[in-house]
């Protein structure tokens, strides 16, 4: 009897830590569910915000695009921390770059300005501050760097 009340404790203890570790992977589990969950059910739906040119509006915020998306902006957050691992104003930015980066290559005369109104930063100091901030170089080398002229 003495050794049996001496080995309770241990085997206790054991399996205490043995389903500590099961609940441990088990909310692991848990998390990777929701995170492709939130891929699954975001992602899509930015594709198609994205592929609308919804960015080039200006003073778009966060619970705006979420709205505009038909989800809400934790979510929304989440997915871009997680899957694009940025924040939403420089996703935002980097897209409206991108978008800037074929204006001014394509051959339309208008000015670093107007691009800038085009893409949704009508500031043309933020503009190009941002600009640069992605690509390296500003708006007017950009253009005169990769001119089709």
């Amino acid at each position: 009897v003495y050794k049996v009340l001496e080995f309770m404790p241990k085997k206790i203890e054991a399996i205490r830590a043995h389903n500590i570790a099961l609940l441990k992977n088990e909310e692991e589990q848990q998390k990777a569910e929701k995170t492709n969950d939130l891929s699954d059910k975001i992602g899509p739906k930015v594709e198609k915000w994205v592929e609308q040119k919804l960015y080039c509006t200006p003073d778009l915020n966060i619970k705006d695009v979420a709205l505009q998306m038909g989800t809400n902006q934790s979510y929304l957050s989440n997915y871009l921390n997680r899957h694009l691992n940025m924040s939403f104003q420089v996703w935002l930015n980097s897209l409206r770059i991108e978008e800037s980066k074929k204006i001014l290559t394509s051959g339309e005369k208008i000015s670093i300005e107007e691009v800038g109104i085009k893409v949704g930063i009508p500031q043309s100091y933020n503009f190009s501050r941002w600009f640069k901030a992605i690509t390296e170089t500003t708006p007017y080398q950009y253009r005169k760097q990769n001119s089709n002229n």
